[in-house]
């Protein structure tokens, strides 16, 4: 008995070292496990200006948003990123100058062309990496876009006048907020399902 009391007490004495010695040898150190760093698609700050998502088999696609037509109207684009206001201000100047340029090549103007503006530029809502809205040129029509940021740079990633493949949607992670309440399971057809934003 005395003999395991004596091996028990070593072994204890063992633990208490080897314990003194880790906790000395880690001193200054964060043992801590690490917190994984959350998704950054998954909790992007969603800024929506849309008021009603609809199904765009049945007309547009949603009511509300932002019209941009001038530069003091970006003002509005509340929650929106910096970044992705300059995007917008660059686009309404670019689409503003060749919109012109084509209305004069044509002999025509804004005022014989009963436009309210030269561009629009509706935007539905924005995250800090993907957008969405609509863009309208006098004389020339419109059409559904997404806007990305790609390699720290804003751009126009996809076009589409017959609503949105489900899977172009999720390619470019747009949140449900922002976009239609459909989306076209596929890209040839007009079968319809309901969109619940990327999976994250």
């Amino acid at each position: 008995m005395r003999q395991y009391v004596r091996r028990m007490t070593k072994v204890v004495v063992a633990v208490i070292a080897l314990s003194v010695l880790g906790a000395c040898s880690n001193a200054g150190q964060d043992t801590s496990k690490p917190t994984p760093a959350p998704s950054a698609s998954a909790t992007d700050k969603v800024a929506v200006y849309i008021t009603k998502r609809r199904d765009p088999s049945q007309g547009p696609s949603v009511d509300g948003g932002v019209d941009v037509t001038k530069p003091a109207d970006l003002a509005k684009l509340r929650g929106a990123t910096p970044d992705f206001i300059a995007f917008i201000r660059q686009e309404l100047a670019k689409d503003t100058k060749l919109t012109a340029r084509d209305l004069a090549k044509n002999h025509t103007s804004r005022e014989k062309e009963g436009c309210d503006s030269l561009v629009d530029l509706a935007v539905w809502g924005a995250t800090p990496n993907v957008a969405t809205g609509a863009v309208w040129e006098c004389a020339n029509g419109g059409y559904e876009s997404i806007w990305a940021r790609r390699d720290g740079r804003w751009r126009e990633v996809a076009g589409s006048q017959e609503g949105w493949p489900c899977a172009e949607l999720r390619k470019y992670r747009v949140p449900a907020e922002i976009t239609a309440a459909t989306c076209l399971s596929k890209p040839s057809s007009w079968d319809q399902e309901p969109y619940y934003g990327p999976k994250y």
